[in-house]
């Protein structure tokens, strides 16, 4: 039996090693900051099969609707024609969707294409698929495979970006290590403390980083815009830009989880009051 305490040790702020520029957590929290809070605290606890059901189940109809899933493990190998939130252990997207993906996990893979945004808390994700939108991570690690497209933009928080596929729009983030050997369309914005361009990396607009540290272009990495680094700065009101951009989706992403958490444990008293008015 896990205490409060050893959940919020697993929980990724523990578990990300985050960079210092994320100050928020020893400031006045904000309603959005604490609503992250509280959906980090949810991933140790669906690592520990307390707050969802023990199992696995794999989708293998398509689905022509909207699919809510929370089993310790989701597998959805069906096309879906609607939107998908998954909650698990470990969640596993191949079948096409053609709407958002809202995952929370352990392990979060995507391995179909995805027509709308995907946006995912977990300890590891994986993409080697197209996203028809925008990308949006909190984790430990986001690896971002040669298969993958975004066609729009992507934002990560957390540890280790390791990004061999294509995005078409901007990169932005932070990220404790960062691995680019893809191709960015437009514009690298990212905090980090290692940033290294592979050989076949390709920036089509400008790279910034804020780092110590200059970043390191392998032979062959290409920046067709200005480059720039900037000295981290340690005062409390430096530009928390990275942290708004989740604050638009956390407050709203976070109050939908914890209510299907809430009515798939409580699911039967709640019919019961429903029932009865």
């Amino acid at each position: 039996m896990y205490t409060l305490g050893d959940r919020l040790s697993r929980s990724p702020f523990f578990i990300l090693q985050m960079p210092t520029k994320a100050v928020f957590l020893v400031e006045p929290m904000k309603k959005q900051h604490i609503l992250f809070i509280v959906i980090c605290a949810l991933v140790p606890l669906i690592g520990n099969a307390q707050a969802v059901r023990s199992g696995t189940e794999n989708v293998l109809t398509p689905i022509a609707d909207d699919l809510i899933r929370i089993e310790d493990r989701v597998e959805i190998s069906a096309p879906v024609d609607g939107d998908v939130i998954a909650i698990g252990t470990e969640v596993v997207v191949r079948g096409n969707v053609h709407g958002d993906v809202l995952a929370v996990g352990r392990h979060v893979t995507i391995a179909g294409s995805v027509s709308g945004n995907v946006r995912v808390v977990a300890e590891k994700i994986l993409i080697s698929a197209g996203v028809g939108r925008n990308v949006t991570v909190v984790g430990r690690e986001f690896h971002i495979a040669d298969a993958a497209v975004i066609e729009n933009n992507v934002h990560y928080l957390g540890y280790r970006l390791i990004m061999d596929g294509n995005i078409k729009g901007s990169l932005r983030g932070e990220s404790s290590i960062a691995d680019v050997n893809g191709s960015v369309g437009e514009n690298l914005r990212i905090n980090s403390d290692a940033l290294t361009l592979g050989e076949r990396a390709v920036v089509g607009g400008s790279l910034a980083v804020t780092s110590d540290v200059a970043p390191v272009l392998r032979d062959g990495a290409s920046v067709r815009g200005a480059t720039e680094r900037h000295d981290p700065v340690s005062d409390t009101r430096t530009d928390r830009s990275v942290v708004f951009v989740f604050g638009r989706f956390i407050s709203l992403f976070s109050i939908l989880l914890i209510g299907l958490v809430v009515i798939h444990i409580f699911r039967r008293p709640a019919f019961a009051i429903v029932s009865a008015m």
